[in-house]
């Protein structure tokens, strides 16, 4: 019978070793892939006028919940917004429509609504980051809750009373986890006057479209808010009133 009892208790053992271990990446996002580039050249000729180079980054799909309401892009009554080191630390982005951002001439990254809810922002997770919910829309809003997670895994966290802290109840709750993006950075031959549109499509230069943007005053780079596809995806650019293409490869 002890030795059943050993067994048992043996094995019971190596089942909490092992799902502690599995545990150990719990939360973790997959690893990133190799960066990529598209020759860019003009439909009727083989001349590069460019190269277009794609390199995968995680972003953020945050998904802010208040009061026991998830809150949305678009018309959020209570916006939010994600700020740097602290509840009222320095404002990184607007996370819905209707929040300050940033105040000190930094441009604001790109934010999208999530299909899954919630949205998605360009920048990696951190505990560094704060989910600060308002009490209405505008510049002369005031922050309600505010919270933060304790690692760069996928999670739930609390939203505190901002006034109280963790001392507080929790009026609200966030969900934050690693999405694979990607980063476009354009390396065209002539100097460029005016704005530069890109449109990333599917199986060839006409195909349909993964994601597009426009970048203007002199930069160069962007973020297309998909993971780096090298079997599939074509980057069209439109320069100086000229258009080029290429095969991600």
């Amino acid at each position: 019978m002890r030795c059943v009892r050993g067994a048992l208790w043996f094995a019971a053992l190596m089942i909490t070793l092992l799902a502690v271990a599995a545990c150990g990446s719990q939360g973790r996002p997959s690893a990133l892939g190799q960066p990529a580039s598209a020759t860019l050249t003009p439909p009727s000729s083989t001349q590069a006028v460019g190269v277009a180079h794609l390199t995968p980054v995680y972003g953020s799909h945050i998904a802010p919940n208040f009061q026991g309401q998830a809150v949305p892009y678009a018309n959020a009554q209570n916006p939010v917004q994600l700020r740097k080191g602290a509840c009222n630390g320095d404002v990184l982005a607007a996370l819905t429509e209707g929040a300050p951002g940033p105040v000190n001439g930094a441009t604001p990254p790109l934010v999208k609504p999530n299909p899954a809810g919630g949205m998605t922002i360009p920048i990696a997770p951190s505990e560094d980051l704060w989910v600060s919910v308002l009490d209405h829309r505008g510049d002369d809003a005031h922050i309600l809750a505010c919270g933060h997670p304790l690692s760069d895994r996928k999670q739930y966290f609390d939203l505190y009373d901002a006034r109280k802290g963790i001392n507080g109840i929790a009026l609200g709750s966030a969900l934050i986890e690693a999405v694979p993006l990607t980063r476009l950075d354009l390396n065209l031959a002539a100097a460029v006057n005016g704005p530069i549109e890109w449109t990333v499509r599917s199986a060839s230069c006409s195909g349909s479209e993964v994601d597009s943007g426009s970048l203007t005053n002199g930069v160069t780079s962007d973020t297309i808010f998909a993971a780096l596809d090298t079997s599939a995806w074509w980057v069209t650019v439109n320069a100086n009133n000229a258009t080029s293409c290429g095969k991600v490869k």
